[in-house]
């Protein structure tokens, strides 16, 4: 019993460290004088799918830290599963949008590269 809370916790402590590093990471680079605006925009767009799949992780953990909350009734029951699922499968969305972006992304300036 003590173990779903514990493991609630970790997730919630890992959403809102990435959470803070994504930040950081985008104030970074929106300061850097060496990027162009193509970059700038690629990291903006990267920041944001990432916070928004950490920002799920954090609320799943609350959802299953929530799990006792919930009346045993059928029809609440699905919905919460669902939605904890829906979740899941939004981050797994999110991880394959930015595996993707990124390798459309250095494949640009690896052939911008190799034009100079």
């Amino acid at each position: 019993m003590t173990s779903i809370y514990i493991f609630s916790l970790l997730l919630l402590l890992i959403s809102c460290i990435l959470l803070v590093w994504h930040i950081s990471k985008w104030k970074s680079s929106k300061n850097d004088l060496s990027l162009d605006k193509l970059e700038i925009d690629f990291c903006w767009r990267q920041c944001r799918r990432r916070s928004q799949a950490s920002g799920m992780i954090g609320l799943i953990g609350i959802g299953l830290a929530a799990y006792r909350l919930v009346p045993l009734n059928g029809v609440v029951i699905t919905v919460y599963i669902l939605a904890l699922g829906a979740m899941s499968v939004w981050i797994i969305l999110l991880a394959i949008a930015d595996v993707v972006a990124t390798r459309i992304h250095y494949g640009r300036m690896l052939r911008r590269d190799r034009k100079k």
